[in-house]
């Protein structure tokens, strides 16, 4: 196969803003089909929106505003979520003092540091300050809209297996939700917004786009993934140990969450919703463009 064939130039040099477009995209379909939204969409429904949620299980893990007792503090705000949303019961949305004492004392979090905790989750417009004063906290209406309907399964009984379904599409929620929050308020966050164990994924999908087109091949092919690394080794001159770990979290990544389904003697089999977000963010990046240029043609 000749090498102009295995990977598109264009979309490695340009892989920032289209891995970025194509993470405003995975979001505006969440907000679409589990938030209510309206606006244009591409996914057919919410079974294709809960199984992208999935996808992305687990980033927050290693996202570098989180750890473990952050998490925890997560966990318990997604179960207020969905014991809110079941009951409709708002004021399980209302933090109140005694209910950071609690998180404290749980989470073995000195209470002179609970703020500090606390402030990721408040940056990422998960929290907010309450405006009724008996009140320290409440949860955004948005992380609300979009994790109540998905965190009620976690409140009530259900099969086991639907459970760790919806505990997965939960986690990748909250992702999406976080990464999203990041890119449209850059600048508060001063580190990479999205993770390279994600974004190396997302730039072997996109370097399979086909010329003069936005459809990316669903075959990850062994060359296209070596054309890559190539690039970022070689030519970009990303340290070649650094760059095996980041490959190796990468594929970790891939194999976890199911965006490589199958082995083939190509390569691997990539998730068809997994794709066609990506082939949504790149038409996303090239209206921008267009309409940038008509903007500078017109003057304005």
């Amino acid at each position: 196969m000749a090498q102009k064939t295995v990977v598109n130039r264009w979309a490695l040099k340009n892989y920032r803003m289209l891995t970025g477009e194509t993470m405003l995209a995975v979001f505006d379909e969440l907000r679409v089909h589990i938030g209510g939204a309206r606006s244009p969409h591409v996914l057919s429904g919410t079974t294709d929106a809960y199984a992208l949620a999935s996808r992305f299980k687990g980033v927050l893990y290693k996202y570098p505003f989180f750890k473990k007792k952050h998490l925890r503090i997560l966990r318990a705000i997604i179960d207020r979520c969905g014991e809110a949303y079941y009951r409709k019961d708002p004021s399980k949305l209302y933090i109140s003092k005694a209910v950071v004492e609690e998180w404290s004392t749980s989470f073995y979090i000195p209470m002179e540091k609970i703020t500090e905790y606390l402030k990721p989750l408040q940056i990422f417009g998960i929290l907010k300050q309450s405006s009724d004063p008996k009140y320290v906290y409440k949860v955004s209406d948005e992380f609300f809209q979009l994790m109540g309907p998905v965190a009620q399964y976690l409140v009530v009984p259900v099969d086991t297996r639907q459970f760790a379904e919806m505990m997965a599409v939960a986690s990748g929620v909250s992702s999406v939700y976080v990464i999203a929050t990041a890119m449209q308020n850059r600048g508060l966050i001063g580190k990479p917004l999205i993770p390279w164990f994600l974004k190396l994924p997302m730039i072997y999908t996109l370097s399979g786009l086909e010329a003069g087109s936005t459809k990316i091949r669903d075959i990850l092919e062994i060359p296209r993934i070596n054309a890559v690394d190539n690039y970022f080794v070689i030519e970009r001159g990303a340290p070649v140990e650094l760059w095996r770990s980041i490959r190796a979290e990468a594929f970790e990544f891939m194999s976890d969450n199911y965006v490589i389904e199958q082995a083939i003697p190509d390569g691997y089999k990539l998730n068809r919703l997994w794709v066609k977000m990506h082939e949504e963010g790149v038409r996303r990046y090239v209206r921008r463009l267009r309409e940038r240029y008509e903007r500078r043609y017109r003057g304005y």
